[in-house]
């Protein structure tokens, strides 16, 4: 009844109805219906679809059918994905759905950089981990490259009246895979690397499939891939007063 917002007698001929379907018996405690103890989980009860509901933070009774009592879920996020100014988002929903540029103010973490307008072609938002970043094209520059713009670093957006460049052709948004071949840390024992492969979804030879633009992020966090030496990374230490 609570979970699905229906009364309270709907909820008990559902609930009725689904423990005969799973457990093949009904057994009542007065008002309460309960699967017998050695009744199997039913088969339409998916683990995949549970742990897909909780990483996009649906965790509530209604979305899970398991109280916080039953199963407690921690959100732990330590970063903001919106832009920094209120309505610059959908400014730029708004130029990538009528396929137009918009002007975005943004600053990098190269060495020295200051914020400002650049002129850009939204393609596509794009979620890599906990960070959301958009995918568009530099208008400022010959031949329009792909650059990846972090939401959460831009500090403005204004509509753009103005036309797009001569011979200007937007890319697909769509990213293509591509196979990353790796080797594992000889440290590592048969344990952490099945672990491992488990995780990072990497098959016995290896190889693992990856977003192009997946890649350098990837090698970074996993590979000890380095950063350009332009980039003020990482942007931060603890200090000695940390509680």
């Amino acid at each position: 009844m609570e979970a699905l917002g229906i009364s309270k007698t709907a909820a008990s001929t559902l609930l009725s109805d689904t423990v005969v379907t799973s457990s093949g018996l009904l057994v009542r405690e007065g008002y309460k219906v309960i699967a017998p103890v050695w009744s199997a989980t039913p088969v339409w009860i998916d683990e995949t679809d549970l742990m897909e509901s909780l990483d996009c933070g649906r965790t509530s009774f209604s979305q899970t059918g398991l109280r916080s009592c039953e199963l407690p879920v921690s959100l732990s996020r330590w970063s903001s994905n919106l832009p920094a100014v209120p309505g610059a988002l959908t400014t730029i929903v708004q130029a990538c759905s009528r396929k137009r540029p918009v002007f975005v103010r943004y600053v990098g973490l190269r060495a020295g950089s200051r914020a400002r307008f650049r002129r850009i072609f939204p393609l596509v938002l794009e979620r890599m981990g906990d960070q959301w970043r958009l995918v568009a094209h530099d208008l400022e520059v010959e031949d329009f490259p792909l650059r990846v713009f972090v939401l959460s670093r831009i500090t403005g957006a204004a509509i753009d009246s103005g036309k797009l460049p001569r011979g200007f052709l937007a890319a697909s948004p769509i990213d293509f895979k591509k196979s990353v071949n790796v080797e594992w840390d000889l440290r590592l024992t048969a344990d952490q690397i099945e672990a491992l492969r488990n995780e990072l979804n990497i098959d016995s030879c290896g190889k693992m499939m990856l977003n192009s633009r997946d890649e350098h992020e990837f090698l970074i966090r996993f590979g000890g891939q380095g950063v350009s030496p332009d980039i003020l990374w990482p942007p931060l230490r603890k200090t000695q007063n940390s509680q």
